[in-house]
């Protein structure tokens, strides 16, 4: 049996990063369109008052490739 190697789905870590963008991409803030505040002139809350909003990771999903293991083919043994 040929042996296992990193998975290439999570590159061996057994599991993958779910976002709702690229990490430290920084997109239009929604609450204020971009503008930084409110339309009473109070600073948005939304993003601080800068007017741009950093995605972040929201969640680890285990790896369906390897199945967790960070290994591909899976060990006989999983």
């Amino acid at each position: 049996m040929k042996k296992p190697e990193p998975c290439p789905e999570c590159h061996g870590k057994g599991w993958l990063e779910l976002a709702c963008g690229e990490t430290d991409e920084a997109q239009l803030c929604g609450l204020c369109n971009g503008s930084g505040s409110t339309p009473t002139g109070r600073t948005c809350g939304g993003c601080g008052g800068t007017g741009r909003i950093e995605l972040r990771t929201i969640e680890r999903q285990k790896c369906l490739k390897c199945l967790g293991s960070g290994h591909y083919p899976l060990p006989e043994d999983l």
